[in-house]
């Protein structure tokens, strides 16, 4: 994933989930997940192979959660008939998906200066 596809996601996710109570509480779910995940991800690649094992299924819970996440609000936005082009253009690819969530929190960790 490019560091434009993942703004461009980023901000079309945040934009359909505006103006409804229920998709901005599932965009913070999705956000928190996301930034979760990222942080697992850095910390397994900073791990030695033993805390790399150690860490493997709370990390493996923490991307499909974000994952879940990802698709609980596009399928809520879809009962607001709001655009959920975002969700397709991140696709189905773990990979792809977990690297979102890195792009998530990097997006934060550079607004917040």
């Amino acid at each position: 994933m490019e560091w434009k596809q993942a703004q461009t996601i980023y901000v079309e996710a945040k934009e359909q989930s505006q103006g409804d109570e229920d998709a901005l509480t599932l965009w913070q779910q999705l956000i928190e997940d996301g930034v979760f995940y990222a942080r697992l991800r850095t910390d397994w690649k900073l791990a030695d192979i033993q805390q790399r094992m150690a860490m493997d299924e709370t990390r493996t819970q923490a991307h499909d959660a974000f994952i879940a996440s990802c698709d609980i609000l596009a399928r809520y936005l879809r009962t607001l008939d709001r655009d959920i082009g975002w969700r397709q253009d991140l696709g189905v690819d773990r990979k792809e998906i977990g690297d979102f969530a890195c792009y998530i929190h990097a997006l934060l960790g550079i607004s917040a200066r």
